[in-house]
């Protein structure tokens, strides 16, 4: 082992450029073994990545299938009389030829009959002559095109085609997408488990009652935990060890056992106690591939690999101020485990932010955190720096959204409020029917609002939950008030020497030293100095602490230092953490409605919180209605059928966000079964999910259901698309307050509406405070045609394209690009989307949006 005496006054290892170290982690992840596994598709869950290319096994549609609730007609025959020959719905199939002269009612998704090569909506229609309650003949009341409102066989996908691609990482839209095609199982790559070990002679478990002067609860386990199990990973239960280079080796071996990735937290500095990489290229012969990285907070991180015990491990040692090591996992340890898990893209997404106040910039380029205020003024969001910056302090970590990227004062000593920087994101009788919806079509923003107000109604309900149990996603229900000072006394930041400043530079004898766990309680006099480590308490009699690159040794005894030589004039306060900087005893640490993520729950860890209380997840129940449904593990699918995809979508969809959606399963196009169905869920669940059946079609009776179970319905239609006839009714059912959301029954109208309606209502009853999407400004790689209603596209960010506005502020902007025919019933359109775009309504002014223009994007997954 190195002597005291002989430890390097610098670093072994030159500073690497940040690009260099990313670069480098990227091509060593390139170049592992990537594991695959089968899986049932009943065991997908969002987050796996795809490990094969998946073809369509079959068109979609199967055959021609009506678009709209109407009539099958020649469309050579209107305007005019047709006779009524017979009805198609979904499911059940009329395979009567038509001919001149006639029509066949058909409902969406029923498929066209022979002969038909038009549908006509029911309100371009009037009844001219009926019997009882059938229809005998319609009058078409205007002319119509050939194909008008008809999905041709295949024109959503063809046999053959590609449905997914390797690398793809699975979400809702996919898995509703797999199992509506009938796969059973898929190809996926399996992600590598990580071990945590936290080291340092002065950490405790939380579940310490009592600490002793030096020691402090291990946030960075529990805290790396949370944020490796949140991008999907598994964590084994972090582990803490000593300082001393035979408990460190032992529990890297021991962890190399059970993981091909391990992390550690502290150690890699350049204290008394670091010796972590020292053991892992001495001990462990591993190849330290960067020892250092040229950045601020985390400059001594260190990256290795190489075998151990025949096995080949990752490992990335981290510092251990807690703030470093949760940067450098976000910046290196979360895209290397990314890129060993087969995703395309592994690093975090850039974009542009405009700062709300001036930041004073450093000698290395520096990673603040902040939070993001979005303004309709403004193009960009504004960045908000989470207070004081120093990379002990945990609260700065808490509510971040995103990584500043601020260079060094090479060029410049600091940037100034407004100036726009790169920030990393850390997301009824058929005759009687009516003719036209008795549903007024109210506004997106009357729709949000009724549901807002509903959510006040509902009290959400709270429990206590052990913090050792908390997962990310949670909501706090109560304010969490520092019960000490952090740190509890004066310590150090730096490995080096407690000092008088008053002493100035010069000869110092060397009376012991301070480490963190293990003060040393003697006064330091006058001519004399004491070691001290990152983290330890400063003796008393010391007011200043010297870095030891700062310092020569002048004379020694034995292995140990004498006499050392400071080479520069200390002050007061040097490198010194004064008690309650980071956080003070009283302190508001977190509020109601805080989403606590890794960074929250790692600061409960650290401040020895055991309990909190926390609001309750509502529960959901999840229905599909409709004759024409088969579940999608069904193997045949008869002429007429369909598999459901919207509920495995919406499940997934709502596993995704944190919730444990019931599956009620497929209910058929009857009052008495829909009411059933209602009534079963109301059971076991404050919010209904229902698809289908909220259109006009004979067999849409949801809303008709809802009034006569006594549900007051705020909205059966919504001026938008996709999702026109989307509805919120609530009510009561045997004494339990329900909200029901009636989704339209096409695949993607019940997405975007289950995205804009459905999550911010249970987010909010789960004590969200932020409940709303995340909305962006995009600017358009092509140009697009507006509808009548407003619009929202499914579209993705397009990073490899060019910017297509040669204005300057637009070109900051993030290029985006639709996914394809954007028809209600295409799921494809839902694969890989990353955003809704939000398109208003054409005007006599304004018919279009051209390539490079800008407009808002509802964030729908990670960017």
């Amino acid at each position: 082992m190195t002597g005291i005496v002989n430890r390097p006054r610098c670093s072994e290892f030159p500073a690497v450029e940040m690009d260099f170290a990313l670069q480098l982690i990227e091509k060593t992840a390139a170049k592992q073994e990537q594991c695959t596994r089968n899986v049932p598709l009943v065991d997908v869950a969002p987050g796996m990545v795809l490990a094969e290319r998946i073809l369509a096994p079959n068109d979609i549609p199967k055959m021609p299938t009506s678009m709209k609730d109407g009539y099958a007609v020649k469309y050579s025959d209107c305007p005019g009389t047709l006779k009524m020959v017979g009805v198609s719905i979904a499911g059940a199939t009329n395979t009567r030829t038509i001919l001149p002269g006639e029509c066949v009612r058909i409902s969406t998704g029923g498929v066209v009959p022979c002969g038909a090569d038009a549908v006509v909506m029911v309100e371009d229609t009037e009844v001219e002559r009926y019997e009882g309650d059938e229809e005998l003949e319609i009058r078409v009341l205007k002319s119509v095109e050939p194909d008008q409102d008809i999905r041709q066989k295949g024109s959503d996908m063809k046999k053959g085609e590609m449905l997914l691609d390797v690398g793809c990482e699975i979400g809702p839209s996919e898995i509703g997408l797999l199992r509506s095609f009938g796969i059973f199982g898929i190809k996926i790559y399996k992600p590598p488990t990580v071990s945590i070990i936290s080291t340092g002679n002065e950490l405790r478990r939380w579940q310490a009652q009592e600490l002793d002067d030096g020691f402090i609860f291990d946030s960075n386990g529990p805290q790396l935990k949370a944020l490796f199990e949140s991008f999907g990973f598994e964590a084994i239960e972090p582990v803490i060890v000593a300082d001393k280079p035979d408990c460190i080796e032992s529990a890297i071996r021991q962890a190399a056992r059970l993981s091909s990735v391990i992390v550690t937290t502290g150690g890699v500095s350049m204290g008394e106690k670091d010796h972590l990489k020292l053991v892992l290229k001495r001990r462990l012969g591993l190849r330290i591939r960067f020892g250092r990285v040229w950045m601020k907070p985390g400059l001594p991180c260190t990256f290795a690999d190489g075998e151990i015990a025949g096995r080949h491990v990752t490992v990335f040692a981290l510092p251990g101020n807690p703030v470093s090591s949760y940067v450098c996992a976000h910046l290196f340890a979360i895209p290397f485990l990314k890129g060993v898990s087969g995703h395309r893209k592994i690093h975090a997404t850039e974009i542009k932010v405009k700062i709300s106040r001036s930041i004073k910039l450093g000698i290395r380029p520096e990673y603040c955190r902040a939070w993001l205020e979005h303004s309709p003024k403004e193009l960009l969001p504004i960045a908000h720096v989470t207070g004081e910056q120093v990379s002990s302090r945990l609260a700065s970590l808490v509510g971040a959204q995103v990584l500043l990227k601020l260079p060094s004062n090479e060029k410049q000593l600091e940037i100034n409020s407004g100036e726009i920087v790169d920030a990393l994101n850390l997301q009824c009788p058929v005759v009687k029917r009516p003719r036209v919806s008795e549903w007024p079509a109210v506004t997106m923003r009357e729709a949000l609002d009724s549901i807002d107000k509903v959510s006040r109604d509902f009290l959400p309900e709270t429990k206590a939950y052990p913090v050792a149990a908390l997962q990310c996603g949670r909501i706090l229900a109560e304010q969490i008030h520092a019960s000490e000072n952090i740190p509890i006394a004066r310590v150090s930041t730096k490995d080096g020497y407690a000092v008088r400043a008053e002493d100035g530079a010069g000869k110092r004898k060397v009376l012991g030293a301070s480490f963190a766990g293990a003060p040393y309680d003697k006064i330091v006099e006058p001519g004399f100095c004491s070691k001290i480590s990152t983290g330890a308490i400063l003796p008393p009699g010391s007011d200043s602490v010297v870095p030891i690159e700062d310092t020569n040794v002048d004379e020694i005894e034995g292995d140990r230092e004498k006499v050392i030589n400071i080479s520069v004039v200390p002050l007061a306060g040097d490198n010194i953490r004064e008690p309650g900087s980071d956080v003070e005893e009283g302190q508001l640490l977190l509020d109601i409605g805080c989403e606590l993520g890794a960074a929250e729950i790692g600061l409960l860890n650290s401040c020895g919180i055991q309990a909190v209380e926390v609001f309750c997840k509502p529960r959901i129940c999840v229905v599909s209605t409709g004759n024409e449904l088969v579940e999608a593990a069904e193997e045949a699918v008869p002429l007429g059928k369909v598999r459901d995809s919207n509920r495995p979508q919406l499940i997934s969809l709502f596993q995704s966000q944190g919730f444990k959606p019931i599956d009620v399963g497929i209910v058929r196009d009857t009052q008495s079964e829909i009411e059933k169905s209602l009534r079963l869920a109301s059971r076991y669940a404050s919010v209904i999910v229902t698809t289908g059946g909220v259109s006009m079609g004979d067999k849409d009776f949801m809303k008709d259901v809802l009034r006569k179970m006594g549900f007051q319905i705020l909205f059966g239609r919504v001026w938008m698309k996709p999702g026109l006839p989307c509805t919120f009714a609530t009510g009561e059912i045997d004494g339990n307050k329900v909200a029901v959301f009636a989704l339209p029954g096409n695949p993607v109208s019940s997405f975007v509406c289950a995205h804009l309606f459905v999550t911010p209502f249970v987010r909010s009853l789960a004590g969200c405070v932020s409940n709303q999407p995340s909305v962006i400004k995009v600017q358009l790689s092509h140009g697009i045609t507006l509808g009548p209603r407003p619009e929202y596209c499914r579209g993705w960010i397009d990073s490899k394209s060019s910017p297509p506005s040669s204005s300057s502020s637009s070109s900051i902007l993030p290029t985006a690009t639709i996914t394809g025919n954007q028809i209600s019933s295409r799921l494809m359109s839902l694969v890989g989307a990353q955003l809704l775009l939000i398109l208003p309504e054409k005007t006599g002014e304004k018919t279009r949006i051209e390539r490079g223009e800008t407009v808002d994007a509802i964030v729908i997954s990670k960017i």
